[in-house]
């Protein structure tokens, strides 16, 4: 318990920097806080800075929730499926809930992708796609994060099922936990996609214009 309970602290508070952010005030003299959805993801970012930024902001946040899953379990000799799950939640939670930033970050979405990218690449990549389509299609990027991470629990099932492995329930309870947690993050996107007023990509994020 106590090296697992290490792990979720280090996962936690690698999780919770806030890259963007950082990017946002260091490289463009912006706080992201204040333009757009006020969000501290690479989404807003991209919206004030250019999407080269977004891209490198986003790759960040995937490095995020990745590394620990790699890198913890081995060093602290914990075996299994479990010790990369409790490493991914802790990720994840720090990137939606920083400890540096009084508990208000992101939305989880692409450190939620790099954990399951090194827990269960084939699916993970599954869903990224299922991503990708969805927002060349409506251009909304809030959608395809909902879309793809709703799906991510039947998709894991039915492939772990038909690759004849084993029921992970460390995995599958991680898949419900992302799920539930992106739509719940995603509660006022939800609200401007019924009402017509979600922003799609291509459009810049307004200074002082903070909606979420």
């Amino acid at each position: 318990m106590m090296k697992l309970a290490i792990a979720f602290i280090i996962s936690y508070l690698v999780g919770a920097i806030p890259f963007s952010l950082i990017i946002g005030i260091i490289f463009g003299g912006v706080d992201i806080r204040k333009i757009g959805s006020g969000n501290i993801g690479s989404t807003n970012l991209a919206r004030a800075m250019g999407y080269r930024w977004g891209i490198l902001a986003f790759l960040i946040d995937v490095a995020k929730g990745a590394l620990p899953v790699l890198i913890l379990p081995n060093t602290l000799g914990l075996s299994g499926s479990l010790g990369g799950v409790v490493c991914a939640v802790g990720a994840i939670i720090g990137h939606m809930v920083p400890v540096y930033l009084a508990f208000r970050g992101g939305k989880g979405v692409a450190t939620a992708l790099g954990a399951m990218v090194a827990l269960t690449p084939i699916p993970a990549i599954i869903c990224f796609t299922i991503f990708i389509i969805v927002v060349a299609f409506t251009r909304f990027v809030s959608l395809g994060s909902i879309t793809a991470t709703a799906l991510l629990p039947p998709i894991f099932i039915l492939y772990n099922h038909l690759s004849g492995k084993p029921t992970d329930i460390p995995i599958i309870t991680l898949t419900l936990i992302i799920a539930i947690g992106v739509v719940i993050s995603h509660k006022s996107n939800i609200s401007r996609l019924l009402s017509g007023t979600e922003r799609r990509i291509g459009e810049k994020a307004e200074r002082g214009n903070s909606t979420k």
